[in-house]
């Protein structure tokens, strides 16, 4: 495994692990201690299974609000009140999707939701595997 990563460094260089540059109106900067950098900053590269690239482009979502915008003072209103009422369904929520290292990430979310449905519906192991399929390949074609 050490060999494997070694030559992945090689190959790659240090631009492959993170040499990212966070851009926008408030560049992201980690408040962790240590800092740590971006998670998975080379995504974006990722190729569409599904969709052209003229799809992927005609079914962008639209940018994120401005950080000075009402919509976005509204959103974040929202987040803050999670963290002033730590109500046991607030800190239950928060913790689900904290989505951090070593956590489901939101495409686990998706997939921990959808078994808990295969379950109550029970699903045939082929139900399951076609169905995680279909929901895995639209999750990833989404997020181009």
């Amino acid at each position: 495994m050490e060999r494997e990563q070694l030559l992945v460094r090689q190959q790659f260089g240090r631009a492959f692990e993170t040499e990212t540059e966070a851009k926008g109106e408030i560049p992201w900067k980690s408040l962790e201690v240590p800092a740590r950098p971006p998670m998975l900053p080379l995504f974006g590269k990722v190729k569409s299974f599904l969709m052209t690239e003229a799809d992927v482009v005609a079914n962008r979502p639209p940018a994120p609000p401005s950080t000075k915008s009402e919509a976005f003072a509204k959103e974040l209103a929202e987040i803050k009140s999670f963290s002033q009422d730590k109500s046991r369904e607030h800190l239950e929520i928060v913790s689900f999707w904290a989505d951090g290292v070593d956590t489901y990430t939101p495409p686990g979310h998706w997939n921990a939701i959808a078994s808990e449905t295969f379950v109550q519906q029970s699903y045939s192991e082929v139900r399951w595997a076609r169905n995680l399929a279909l929901l895995n390949v639209a999750m990833m074609d989404a997020r181009n």
